[in-house]
């Protein structure tokens, strides 16, 4: 906006205006005194540029897009830990751990009998892709196998500032409230470990598209099926099954909410 404020335009223009009677050259008194404050207006004009392209979302450096976008109540995505089902031949101990690759992970709970829930020390999408033997990082007596046979929630990177900006942009398309379509969406996709969600209405007991009965078909953050640990997860945050259209979840009073995983075909 400002390109044309250099500081040649800005001192010839400061020059312009004092008497012709006085000396202006190069080196006399007047162009000494005025040259150092034009460099400085036109410093000047660069920050105002720069202040100017971080007040709007769409030339926003990431800093100054969190804030504005914040403003509406959206943050950018943080890096998550991939969460792992493990199996072994006997019981072990909770936060024991295991060896895979070059990833580290670390035992959070039982699942059932000799199947524990294990999360990677290590942030971000990297680690999805490992599945195999476990090595123990310390001796287990009685251990013999131990295998990661199953990523249950996948690790992600933190949002990419350009995916960030478009998913605030589009925020301004269509108005999130109160548990329309755009709301379950932006709340469900901001959820770790769901990389894609579509909201239904949904048949009641009686087998009936019922107002209030809401199904949400969903995929995991590698676009996959999603496991019942991330299922169980997103029913819990939306609206948990214990106390279904309670409102106890971020689903509206009155909302009955399904979460499944999309089949594969």
């Amino acid at each position: 906006m400002y390109e044309e404020m250099t500081y040649e335009s800005i001192l010839s223009n400061a020059l312009v205006k004092v008497p012709a009677d006085i000396d202006k050259r190069e080196g006399s008194m007047i162009y000494t005194a005025l040259a150092p404050a034009c460099a400085e207006l036109a410093q000047m004009y660069i920050e105002l540029d720069l202040i100017l392209n971080e007040t709007f979302a769409d030339t926003a450096s990431r800093d100054f897009l969190v804030r504005r976008a914040s403003e509406r109540g959206i943050k950018p995505k943080e890096a998550t830990y991939v969460v792992v089902r493990g199996e072994f031949n006997i019981d072990i101990p909770i936060g024991s751990r295991y060896s895979l690759d070059k990833f580290t992970y670390i035992t959070r709970k039982k699942l059932s009998d000799r199947i524990y829930e294990l999360e990677c020390e290590i942030l971000g999408s990297t680690p999805n892709g490992s599945i195999g033997k476990l090595i123990p990082i310390e001796y287990i007596d009685g251990l013999e196998t131990a295998m990661v046979t199953e990523i249950l929630i996948p690790g992600e990177d933190e949002e990419d500032t350009e995916l960030f900006r478009k998913r605030y942009l589009d925020s301004f398309d269509a108005q999130a409230f109160g548990g329309n379509c755009a709301d379950y969406k932006e709340k469900v996709l901001g959820l770790s470990g769901v990389g894609a969600v579509k909201v239904y209405r949904a048949m009641n007991v009686s087998g009936e598209v019922a107002g209030g009965n809401v199904k949400l078909t969903i995929l995991d953050s590698s676009l996959n099926k999603p496991s019942n640990v991330l299922l169980n997860m997103v029913q819990t945050a939306v609206d948990p099954t214990n106390n279904s259209g309670d409102g106890e979840g971020f689903a509206p009073l009155w909302h009955f909410v399904h979460v499944m995983g999309a089949k594969e075909t």
